[in-house]
């Protein structure tokens, strides 16, 4: 900044300015009615007699003013730490809160540049000077920009990528950064050496549109990612980087993916699973759910933690467990957090339980709140965005009766099964060789092509995922858990006291505790069915209020394919030696099969075994045949 710039104060100026008015007035030049020239005459005093702390503290709001935009947050009006953010023009930087103890640092950097000295009052006093009233007022804080490089920003409304920073945009401005820790992690990645282009997340989206929005493997083969003229802005673009897309990004991809297979076990489901909860920060709207990492000690969910709280930034994230989530001391952190992720190895204690399961209601879906505040009285209204994780090494108990069964039903639990003690004395650091910018910049088209895909659909858990949320649900309700299971599998009309006995079956081969109490509540949504005259079958649409989860007419027929109509008619047979001979016959007659004895309880467990494959048509006849000795 010149001298010359620093020299031209907006208060001098404005005295130049008037005693200018007031010497063309005395020179004959200009005229000015009496009452007006006394008002010149008073404001020129009035700036003339001003104390030299004032005439301080007006130049350095000036600077202030000139060298930073401001903007307030009309809801964070109570939350003074919060309502006033600030970015310096100079840098393409998203804004950041103007706390008291940053701003005052700010503020003695320029008390020192002008020589005026160092003093905490007289920076306290400017700090509480700055006029709020000359800043752009803002009703929330936009959310839906990120930055997620140095040449590119994520736009959460277009899903897509975008180059401009929105300075100018007052409802879009940016205020949250990628790999934002400010030194609060062992690793760190500087923004400025993520590299990727639109291209590849062009690529990788229609790889994703090919495969309903699922990786295959975790190593996608050059075919599988040929680039396309369309995958360009032009065909220039096409020409010239095609070459270098097929040789560059397959690899990409496969070093993005393989974290998420060792984590997964190398199990698709689990991995895809895993890459969906990824990409929900880069969402429009967040799905109502939280997510529950289950597993044994050593089996990577602290290290997956750590790598998606790496790439979102320590100061854009939090770890609050959840009956503490929505306390005083949280408030300024869960204003603008996009991931809490808890290390949460514990139920709550009876004291904690309904405030833990309000909050996680609140959480999942992201209902607006009033968060208190620290030392106040007052409140400040939140709809929380952010997405939660909890991590457990064994399956957690929300107790029973209606909160606990809202919070099992937003429940998504991923198991991670794989021992990577295995790896303890290899003498290498997995998270440093790793979580470097080389590995973001191939994760980040990866990501963003899976928000791109889910950004107008429902993220729809995998089948392992839901079977893991249903061991969950088995421990909280379980007379919900075993009705939840009748009705996805079979659509005739129930018998209650056959129910009631395979009820029994279901609970002792899957080591489900169970009472009185739960067989008189499967009996209860029973006769509930029976008095609507509503059947809890597939075919129904609206009416099954006892029944999470409703496979389209496609998936009904292929389960029909699968498993014959004696099989699916087996709650319509008292008489079991009556149920296996129609069994049996109608088994027989599938090619390459043999008959079977299984009960209702080993038929679910079947028709799980086999719904991967249902859900492709390809192999679904291949399948078939491939079961004789599950069957035998």
């Amino acid at each position: 900044m010149s001298s010359e710039v620093t020299a031209i104060q907006p208060q001098q100026s404005t005295l130049d300015m008037l005693e200018a008015v007031l010497a063309a007035v005395d020179s004959g030049q200009a005229d000015l009615p009496y009452t007006l020239r006394d008002a010149v005459e008073r404001a020129v005093a009035s700036i003339k007699t001003k104390s030299t702390s004032e005439k301080q503290t007006e130049e350095i709001i000036g600077d202030l003013f000139r060298d930073f935009d401001f903007v307030y947050i009309e809801s964070l009006q109570n939350s003074p730490q919060m309502s006033v953010w600030f970015r310096q023009v100079a840098l393409d930087k998203p804004y950041k809160p103007f706390k008291e103890n940053s701003a005052l640092g700010v503020i003695n950097h320029y008390l020192k540049k002008r020589h005026f000295g160092l003093s905490a009052k007289k920076a306290k006093n400017i700090y509480d000077t700055l006029k709020i009233e000359k800043m752009p007022h803002l009703e929330v804080i936009p959310s839906s920009v990120i930055k997620a490089s140095s040449k590119y920003y994520w736009d959460t409304e277009e899903a897509q990528l975008v180059q401009d920073s929105y300075s100018n945009q007052p409802s879009t401005r940016c205020f949250r950064e990628l790999f934002d820790s400010s030194g609060q992690s062992d690793i760190s990645i500087d923004i400025n050496d993520i590299r990727f282009e639109p291209w590849a997340v062009n690529i990788i989206r229609r790889y994703l549109d090919a495969h309903d929005g699922l990786f295959h493997t975790a190593t996608p083969t050059p075919q599988d990612l040929a680039p396309l003229p369309e995958d360009f802005q032009s065909e220039e673009d096409y020409e010239a980087l095609r070459d270098f897309a097929a040789a560059v990004l397959p690899g990409d991809v496969a070093r993005a993916l393989a974290p998420f297979w060792t984590w997964a076990n190398e199990d698709i489901d689990t991995m895809n699973d895993l890459l969906k909860v990824f990409a929900v920060p880069f969402l429009r709207t967040p799905p109502k759910w939280f997510v529950y990492y289950i597993g044994d000690t050593r089996n990577g969910k602290s290290s997956c933690i750590k790598c998606q709280r790496i790439l979102l930034g320590l100061n854009n994230t939090s770890g609050f467990a959840m009956p503490a989530l929505f306390e005083p001391h949280t408030s300024y952190h869960v204003l603008t957090t996009m991931l809490n992720a808890a290390a949460e190895a514990y139920d709550f204690a009876p004291k904690d339980m309904q405030q833990g399961l309000a909050n996680f209601k609140k959480a999942a879906t992201h209902d607006e709140i009033d968060l208190p505040n620290f030392y106040s009285q007052s409140s400040t209204t939140l709809t929380p965005k952010f997405l939660s994780i909890f991590s457990r090494n064994s399956l957690p108990n929300f107790g029973e009766g209606d909160g606990a069964q809202a919070v099992n039903k937003r429940m998504r639990a991923i198991f991670f099964r794989n021992d990577l003690s295995k790896y303890d004395n290899n003498g290498r650091d997995f998270e440093k060789e790793t979580y470097n910018a080389k590995y973001y910049s191939a994760l980040l088209p990866v990501l963003f092509a899976e928000a791109q895909y889910y950004n107008n659909r429902v993220i729809d858990m995998s089948l392992t995922c839901r079977n893991n949320s249903g061991a969950v649900e088995s421990i909280t309700d379980p007379a919900g858990y075993f009705f939840n299971e009748l009705c996805y599998w079979f659509d005739y009309t129930y018998k209650s006291e056959f129910v009631i006995d395979q009820a029994k079956l279901f609970f002792k081969e899957n080591g489900i505790k169970y009472s009185g109490e739960t067989l008189t509540a499967i009996g209860k949504k029973l006769a509930q069915c029976e008095k609507q005259r509503i059947q809890p079958y597939l075919g129904a649409t609206s009416k099954r209020p006892y029944c999470s989860y409703l496979p389209n007419k496609e998936k009904r027929e292929r389960i029909k394919v699968l498993a014959p109509d004696a099989v699916l008619d087996v709650f319509g047979k008292r008489n079991f030696d009556d149920w296996r001979k129609a069994k049996n016959q109608e088994l027989q007659k599938l090619e390459g099969q043999q008959a079977y004895e299984y009960e209702i309880p080993s038929v679910f467990h079947l028709l799980r075994e086999l719904e991967d494959d249902m859900l492709n048509p390809v192999t679904m006849q291949e399948s078939i045949l491939e079961q004789e000795d599950m069957w035998d």
